[in-house]
């Protein structure tokens, strides 16, 4: 993270001889780049070294405590039989005998990152009241950010195993659903109907159930409680190649907001590639004018208002056309926190 703040230091340094403008820079990234946006956001050294923030599915990371990353430390050391009083011989350690001593000393600690699940930390960073102020994400950022208009967003699927292509009833996903969601499995499918009126029992199966919850759990900490504004929105723009539907992936939308559509004709159908142009070239005129000048309205877009926990307001990119939305998905939510991050929140209490 103290690279990240050298090489935009760099930027304010340099990037006039570009053409840039290092009044008016713009950080943003996906999954774990979003969690560095938002620890950015609470790192002193890098206030008014950017003016305006994007989050792409990144709110779940960055959950490492002090005690966490003290206990992990000296896991590794022990790993690599060097005492605590002698911490700088690890600068001596090569790095493919460094990192194996790192995943055993996770398996030893804090236990194995587990990619895709609430358990899926690692080394990271951890407060310590000077260079990292807070954790990001729980539920705000530090005060020195308030100023940074902020753009936040979850894709449909994330990280879920998708069950799209798979003949399937409502009965048959009830009981796979019960494994998650006990006694509050009708409750959770009726509020999914209630927030996707025309869903197919596949949906049931292979919506999010770790990024979005965290989000509306933050924007509703920061919205309208900032001098800037928060803006949220859900890609669901769908996805099919050669085996069929792939629905909204994480990270699907970075190809659209660059509008780099036409490089993916290994990954995409011809005809998905064809009929969703039009999102590449609306995603990456939002995110351009979003880096502009923090508002990101522009042509084929509704009238888009910053996000309150009052009026839950939303843009959906996907479907035939982008639509918003207002507290349409909070009760699904509310039930998915409750029940997705149960061992990610007793492995919390344990190591505060």
């Amino acid at each position: 993270m103290l690279d990240a703040v050298k090489a935009l230091e760099w930027v304010r340094d340099n990037i006039a001889k570009f053409g840039g403008d290092p009044n008016n820079v713009t950080i943003f990234g996906e999954s774990g780049g979003g969690g560095k946006v938002g620890t950015l956001m609470c790192m002193p050294q890098a206030k008014g070294l950017f003016h305006k923030a994007i989050i792409m599915s990144g709110t779940i990371l960055n959950v490492n405590t002090k005690n966490m990353t003290e206990e992990l430390g000296e896991a590794v050391l022990k790993e690599l039989d060097i005492d605590k009083q002698e911490v700088d011989k690890i600068k001596n350690v090569p790095y493919q005998e460094l990192y194996a001593a790192g995943q055993r000393a996770m398996a030893a600690s804090i236990g194995t990152r587990r990619p895709g699940t609430p358990m899926m930390w690692g080394f990271g960073p951890a407060p310590d009241g000077e260079t990292l102020l807070q954790q990001p994400f729980q539920p705000n950022f530090a005060g020195f950010s308030d100023d940074i208009p902020l753009m936040i967003g979850t894709t449909f699927n994330e990280l879920q195993r998708t069950r799209y292509g798979q003949e399937m009833t409502v009965e048959q996903a009830r009981d796979e659903l019960q494994r998650t969601f006990g006694d509050e499995t009708d409750a959770y499918i009726e509020a999914f109907k209630e927030a996707y009126p025309n869903y197919t029992p596949q949906e049931l199966l292979s919506i999010d159930w770790l990024f979005r919850p965290k989000t509306i759990i933050t924007t509703d900490a920061i919205g309208g409680k900032r001098k800037a504004d928060t803006y949220v929105y859900m890609y669901t723009v769908t996805e099919a190649d050669n085996r069929g539907p792939k629905g909204s992936a994480h990270g699907a939308e970075l190809k659209y907001c660059f509008d780099v559509l036409h490089h993916y004709t290994s990954q995409l159908s011809p005809a998905t590639i064809e009929a969703n142009k039009p999102w590449a070239t609306l995603l990456s005129d939002v995110w351009a004018k979003f880096a502009h000048d923090g508002n990101p309205n522009t042509k084929g877009l509704p009238e888009w208002q910053p996000y309150t926990k009052e009026n839950g307001e939303l843009m959906e990119f996907g479907g035939t056309a982008p639509r918003l939305h207002h507290n349409h998905d909070r009760h699904l939510e509310e039930i998915i926190d409750r029940h997705c991050f149960k061992q990610l929140d007793n492995f919390r209490k344990s190591h505060q």
